[in-house]
């Protein structure tokens, strides 16, 4: 799977993403490197799932309110593969879709990472998370549920 779709320009939904800061429904990466398996489980993990948008940095209003800043992104083929690599690497592998947008000068990937019917998701390394506010908190046994050994 490739790009699900090509925007010219930015769509509304990323509009309102862009507006209202990182929150337990998005996440801002500047570049697909800095893109996690751990980042992908997170969401997948989460009751409402989320968006991660690529090329896009955190920045502060006057006010003290934080926004997306587009500072643009690769949307090349290798670009996708390696997101796409990240998600099929999850236990079990979390579905995303992928859609490449544009301001008049930069690009734009958005993740979407709908909430999972295969819950839970791990990484590769074991590690089951789940969103909390603008960030990924690792999920913990149950407590009371020991086995004696």
């Amino acid at each position: 799977m490739a790009i699900q779709k090509k925007y010219k320009t930015l769509t509304q939904r990323t509009k309102k993403l862009l507006a209202g800061g990182e929150n337990a429904a998005v996440d801002y990466k500047k570049k697909a490197d800095g893109l996690h398996a751990e980042d992908l489980v997170s969401f997948a993990n989460s009751a409402g799932g989320g968006d991660i948008l690529i090329g896009v940095a955190d920045a502060v209003r006057a006010d003290g309110s934080q926004y997306g800043e587009v500072v643009g992104t690769d949307i090349s083929d290798g670009t996708v593969l390696q997101i796409l690599n990240k998600a099929i690497s999850c236990i079990p592998p979390v579905s995303i879709n992928v859609f490449a947008e544009n301001t008049e000068g930069e690009a734009v990937l958005r993740v979407q990472i709908p909430s999972s019917d295969s819950k839970p998701h791990c990484t590769q390394k074991g590690v089951y998370s789940v969103r909390d506010g603008a960030r990924n908190r690792p999920l913990q046994p149950s407590p009371g549920k020991r086995t004696r050994g």
